[in-house]
């Protein structure tokens, strides 16, 4: 997202395409300039990595050396333009706690993105941080632990349920500021919890996906299906 070829490719998509799109970024390279060329082109929403809200874990363990600042001007520079934001978080990084995802859910806070979308850190093979999460002890280095990541933790952790839960209210947290972090970490502790956890989940992620990036109005059918699929998935 920089340079000559980005003023080209907005030129070229807007009087060949002339579609809206929507695409990824990183912060650290979004300008003023750059953020004019994709609305030019129809650009409705940019998805931008935050990952952890911590700038310590963000460059020791996912080797990203943007600061808060750096991300905090970008989504700054997308809300001006009227475009759309989705930012991705990553929960239970290894070596991490439940306050570090707090402190993402504090920095999504104050981005104010459109939606903001958590998963679970998961140890794939090849990568650096899964070999050092089985170093560590909190992979067993079977990859047939690996869970879906937007349930649940393939690491040997001890807040599995917590991370679990806080995972499914996220975003809606993000949204809703008067849900403090006290009153968070005693939700995501409650026992029996996941179904109606995962049904706040499903329905705030595709109403603010389809009102919000897409600009899309569900029906009747549409919602009972998702409804049918918080409870019987």
């Amino acid at each position: 997202m920089q340079g000559k070829w980005l003023e080209d490719f907005a030129l070229k998509y807007k009087h060949k395409i002339g579609l809206p799109f929507v695409c990824n970024a990183r912060a650290e390279l979004v300008t003023e300039k750059n953020v004019a060329y994709i609305k030019n082109a129809g650009c409705i929403a940019v998805w931008i990595g935050v990952e952890a809200g911590d700038e310590v874990v963000r460059k020791e363990l996912l080797n990203r050396n943007n600061t808060d600042s750096v991300t905090i001007n970008c989504v700054r520079l997308l809300q001006n333009a009227e475009i759309s934001i989705v930012t991705e978080n990553i929960l239970g990084l290894p070596e991490t706690s439940i306050a570090d995802d707090f402190k993402t859910l504090e920095l999504n806070r104050m981005l104010k993105p459109s939606y903001a979308n958590p998963s679970i850190y998961q140890p794939y093979p090849g990568t650096a941080l899964g070999d050092h999460a089985q170093i560590i002890g909190e992979f067993s280095g079977n990859y047939t632990d690996i869970k879906d990541f937007f349930s649940d933790s393939g690491l040997n952790l001890k807040h599995k349920r917590e991370l679990a839960n806080l995972n499914y209210l996220f975003s809606f947290c993000v949204e809703y500021h008067h849900i403090s972090p006290w009153l968070l970490n005693k939700l995501i502790r409650l026992p029996f919890m996941r179904l109606p956890f995962q049904g706040i989940y499903l329905l705030w992620k595709r109403y603010a996906l389809t009102n919000r990036i897409f600009s899309m109005k569900l029906n009747l059918k549409q919602w009972f299906h998702i409804i049918y699929r918080v409870i019987f998935r």
